[in-house]
């Protein structure tokens, strides 16, 4: 994409624009990338996961 000198002196028309355009295809990426970096994490033992132990809830049968 090539913006003109004119138009690049208003250039907050044409960024917004481009992120209203291309906000679904940043958004997916953003979301594989971070679940990647995530699942790495996990793998690593990095993440900031919390383990509880298994105990039985008082007021019914579900297992926590």
């Amino acid at each position: 994409m090539v913006i003109s000198d004119e138009l690049g002196q208003s250039i907050d028309q044409y960024e917004k624009a481009l992120l209203t355009t291309n906000f679904p295809a940043i958004r997916d990426a953003l979301s594989k990338h971070l679940s990647q970096l995530s699942g790495k994490e996990v793998r690593k033992g990095l993440g900031n996961t919390f383990t509880y132990k298994k105990m039985k809830c008082r007021c019914g049968s579900r297992s926590f």
